[in-house]
């Protein structure tokens, strides 16, 4: 008989924050009143053009040549965000025989739901990954509702190569990645300290892919030294250990807390005040209570000073602080923003409006990047290919030749078509919110990429901070920039100005290729919760 298996809420945590991240460009459809009505095709015409592309072949499970399947472990655990409960997992640890062989399969289903600005999004989450009694991935395959439709993913282990199958509206895209037969699944950090508990002063690192990204990526652990934990079922003697997702350039900090098997019973992600807890099934179905945590309260960056009309500014000097850690790298450094620090957490950021002709060159900016393949090619989230997506990119600008002109037109085309600005989806892909015309500032940033594609201009997604009146202070928010003669020129589909102003700090940018688009928004988690800003001028 196999080593018993469990898994720990720590990497369903990670996942929850992955939940998170792709909720975390937040900020609001800034312009309202009413809005101009365009013709879109009738709703047979849409399901004629609907995608309708098959899961990947390896989310069906079990395999057709499953024998025996006996439970180990069933265990729920319980989300919060800041004190506010906000959802739950529910987890089952099987053991299974295919072809012959023993296989640990471990499924996490994981719901969660919270206020954008008083509106509620529900999402919902399954990770399966199939692993080897002594580690190692064999399969694996997830699934996250993400708007109207939902991304899938799955993938098998084969002659040193993962394979990967990635599955959004009517798309499959495929990709393969070296893959080592020890490199474990989902859950692998888990299952490393059940198999073999830590003990204090112990470090390990465990190689493990990472979900919804679909990369692999190193957890290093570090056993600090017991201490008494409060429980749900009350206190309890626990050893702490801190735990760091290394992702390249992002850092995922959490700190555990495991009991003398090896299981973590609670995990906290301090930045973000994101904590889950092992339960009961009761306890973890229980409804929240009257108070609710909204993400975009909770996350909108104060702003000490003034900015004056801030989305026709076209100059502005920023002092960025973070409360712990360093600053360098965090931040865009481009012909729009150059980043000086001055010291090891604090950074001046001067952010200038940008347009095709202006500012001639900016002192210091590095020069800009030409485009890419993947800024002008259709992918799982912008699909330029997309029938009903170019049939509205012909509609605009119709024998217009100017790049400029056709990117301005199709931004106030989007600004004026996705009329139901709201927060209750969380990231569509382009297609859907082309059927749907529905969403916030992800939704425009993707819809307006695929048209400006569809009319052979390169464009992607930029993501970073705003300027957000109601709350006086700067929320998490995604624009676009397109490529126009010599430079990158940044326009906001949710404004509808013929560009933006200097209110816009931009953290990164992304064409969104690959299998999942979270990994390109991880810069998010590094100022989240952590940020201090200061306007110093602004014109």
């Amino acid at each position: 008989m196999p080593t018993r298996k469990r898994c720990s809420p720590s990497a369903r945590s990670l996942c929850w924050l992955l939940l998170v991240l792709a909720l975390a460009p937040l900020a609001a459809c800034q312009k309202t009143g009413p809005t101009q009505s365009v013709t879109v095709p009738t709703h047979e015409a849409h399901d004629q053009i609907a995608g309708t592309g098959d899961p990947p072949k390896e989310a069906a499970a079990p395999a057709a040549n499953a024998g025996e399947r006996h439970l180990v472990e069933e265990t729920w655990d319980a989300y919060s965000m800041q004190g506010i409960r906000i959802g739950y997992a529910h987890t089952t640890i099987i053991r299974v025989v295919e072809g012959g062989r023993e296989l640990v399969r471990t499924e996490s289903r994981i719901h969660t739901s919270m206020q954008r600005s008083g509106q509620t999004i529900t999402q919902e989450m399954t990770l399966t990954s199939w692993d080897k009694p002594e580690g190692g991935l064999v399969r694996f395959a997830s699934r996250l509702s993400a708007g109207p439709g939902e991304i899938a993913s799955a993938g098998a282990v084969r002659e040193g190569m993962l394979g990967i199958d990635t599955t959004t509206l009517g798309r499959t895209q495929s990709q393969k990645i070296p893959w080592q037969a020890e490199w474990g699944g989902l859950f692998a950090p888990d299952q490393s300290l059940r198999r073999a508990p830590l003990e204090p002063g112990e470090r390990r690192t465990v190689k493990s892919l990472m979900p919804l990204m679909n990369i692999p990526a190193d957890t290093r652990l570090e056993a600090l030294d017991y201490e008494t934990v409060e429980l749900p079922s009350g206190k309890a003697k626990m050893l702490k250990v801190n735990s760091v997702v290394d992702l390249g350039a992002q850092k995922i900090e959490s700190v555990v807390w495991i009991d003398e098997k090896g299981e973590t019973r609670r995990s906290l992600v301090p930045s973000l005040g994101q904590e889950s807890v092992r339960t009961t099934k009761a306890d973890a179905l229980q409804q929240p209570g009257d108070k609710q945590y909204d993400l975009l309260l909770a996350s909108t960056v104060p702003l000490k000073g003034a900015l004056p009309n801030p989305h026709q500014s076209k100059r502005a000097v920023y002092q960025a602080h973070l409360k712990s850690g360093q600053i360098a790298g965090l931040f865009s450094n481009c012909l729009s923003q150059r980043v000086k620090s001055v010291d090891e957490q604090t950074a001046e950021i001067t952010v200038t409006a940008v347009r095709p002709n202006q500012p001639q060159s900016v002192a210091g900016a590095p020069e800009a990047p030409s485009p890419v393949e993947a800024d002008s090619a259709s992918n799982n989230f912008i699909q330029s290919d997309d029938l009903l997506v170019t049939q509205m990119a012909a509609r605009v600008a119709v024998g217009e030749s100017d790049p400029w002109t056709i990117a301005s037109a199709l931004e106030k085309f989007v600004d004026d078509t996705v009329h139901n600005k709201n927060f209750s989806t969380a990231f569509a892909t382009a297609a859907e919110v082309a059927r749907s015309l529905e969403g916030d500032c992800t939704e425009h940033a993707v819809l307006l990429a695929a048209l400006c594609r569809a009319r052979k201009i390169p464009a992607r997604v930029a993501f970073g901070l705003v300027y957000y009146p109601p709350e006086k202070g700067f929320a998490y928010h995604m624009w676009n920039e397109v490529w126009i003669k010599d430079r990158w020129v940044s326009l906001d589909p949710t404004l509808g100005l013929g560009g933006i102003g200097a209110d816009h700090i931009k953290l990164g940018d992304s064409n969104l290729a690959g299998g999942s688009p979270l990994g390109d928004l991880l810069a998010v988690i590094q100022v989240f919760g952590r940020l201090e800003l200061e306007v110093l001028e602004a014109e």
